[in-house]
């Protein structure tokens, strides 16, 4: 954990990586310092490890990694990352009429990924390990099935276009 301390001037300074907490304290003298708390593994980031890999019935490798993180003592947040990356070329002739191809790949890039989290905080040290296994069957046994259908890579194609245009038009700088 690193430990920043910082005048009163705290908006002079970014932090680029990490996550951060701002405390305020007062001295003696009544002056308000800031401390800022920089948390998290290496950078503040989680580290994520494969667990699994699984070949899909319509192609695509469906991924699940450990983010766990160590919140305190023997207390972890345990995280489970599901994650799908689909070619956003590979499906695009299966494009319903109407819908520009270019303008897909314009809007999208090479890829989208499909993610999907499931997470628990303040878990024991001992209980971790069974949690995310039980987080790993009930992700696949739960979500397997619709995953595996043909028609799950062009919906969610379509799905991600469509949210990202709405996205660009009331969010344009």
């Amino acid at each position: 954990m690193d430990f920043y301390a910082f005048p009163e001037e705290r908006h002079k300074f970014k932090l680029p990586f990490g996550l951060y907490m701002l405390y305020m304290l007062t001295n003696q003298y009544d002056r308000v310092n800031y401390i800022v708390i920089k948390a998290g593994n290496g950078r503040g980031r989680m580290d994520n490890n494969l667990i699994k890999k699984v070949d899909l019935e319509n192609g695509l490798n469906l991924e699940l990694y450990d983010s766990s993180k160590k919140i305190a003592g023997d207390r972890w947040q345990v995280k489970l990352l599901v994650k799908i990356e689909i070619p956003v070329s590979d499906y695009l002739q299966s494009l319903d009429e109407g819908m520009d191809a270019d303008d897909f790949l314009k809007v999208l890039g090479k890829k989208v990924v499909y993610e999907r989290t499931m997470e628990r905080n303040f878990i024991d040290n001992k209980e971790k390990e069974k949690l995310l296994n039980d987080f790993c069957d009930a992700s696949t046994e739960s979500s397997l099935l619709y995953l595996s259908t043909p028609n799950f890579p062009k919906r969610f194609i379509v799905k991600e276009y469509k949210a990202k245009k709405l996205r660009d038009k009331y969010y344009q700088p």
